[in-house]
């Protein structure tokens, strides 16, 4: 699931590289029935209000429970759940396009008068 974030190969390799050292001074910890209900009580209303998703809802619950911090990209969502401590687990290095990539988006724009990415501007 969290090679879904990655953004190329270089990340997926840095990604897979920190989850090799953490596990191994990590144990895998299950959702007692007590994150399981506060879930679905406390942090289900974010699901409406936040886009937080119900499996989201479950990793924070259970990470409130055992007092840990949450290693995630996802601050947009975890940020508005109260009394969760996250931290990105890496720092990323921004994505660079290729000249060519630049290029073509450089004449797209000179040929129909001002588009970004072939949008118009409004």
């Amino acid at each position: 699931m969290l090679s879904i974030g990655c953004q190329d190969n270089r990340e997926l390799r840095t990604m897979r590289e920190f989850l090799e050292e953490f596990t191994e001074q990590s144990a895998l910890v299950w959702a007692s029935e007590a994150a399981m209900l506060s879930a679905l009580t406390d942090f289900a209303p974010l699901k409406l209000s936040r886009g937080i998703g119900t499996l989201g809802c479950l990793i924070a619950a259970m990470v409130i429970e055992q007092g840990i911090t949450l290693l995630t990209f996802n601050t947009r969502h975890f940020r508005h759940v109260p009394n969760l401590n996250f931290a990105a687990p890496y720092t990323r290095r921004p994505i660079t396009r290729p000249r060519s990539c630049q290029s073509i988006e450089a004449k797209r724009e000179t040929a129909d008068g001002g588009s970004v990415s072939g949008m118009r501007r409004q």
